[in-house]
C-alpha cells in the first residue's frame, strides 16, 4: 500500500470512522452468524442473548427488546432469562417507552 502522508487530525479522525465502520461490519456479520447457528445449536439461548445484547449495543432497542423476549418465552429456565428481563427494561428505557416496559 503507497503511504499517505495526511495531517495528523485527518488521519486520527479517518482511522476512527474506518475502525467503527469495521466493528459495525464486525457486529452485523456476528448477528447473522448467530441467527444461522440457532436454527442448529443446544446454546440456542446464548445465540438469541447475543443477537439482542448486539442490536442493543446498535441502539436498535425495539429489535432487540424482541430478541429478549424470544429467550424468555422459548427458555423460561435459562440463566440468561432474568438477565434478558433487565435488558429488555434497558431497551424500553432508553427508547423512551417506559409505560410498554413496567407492564
Amino acid at each position: 500500500m503507497a503511504k499517505v502522508n495526511l495531517p495528523v487530525k485527518r488521519r486520527t479522525g479517518s482511522a476512527k470512522r474506518l475502525c467503527g465502520m469495521t466493528i459495525l461490519k464486525m457486529r452485523l456479520n456476528i448477528t447473522r452468524l448467530h441467527t444461522r447457528i440457532i436454527r442448529k445449536t443446544a446454546l440456542r439461548d446464548y445465540a438469541l442473548y447475543s443477537i439482542a445484547w448486539t442490536y442493543q449495543k446498535r441502539t436498535e432497542y425495539s429489535k432487540a427488546a424482541g430478541w429478549y423476549g424470544k429467550l424468555i418465552a422459548e427458555f423460561p429456565q435459562s440463566s440468561l432469562t432474568p438477565g434478558a428481563h433487565v435488558r429488555i427494561g434497558e431497551c424500553f428505557y432508553y427508547a423512551k417507552k417506559l409505560s410498554t416496559g413496567c407492564r
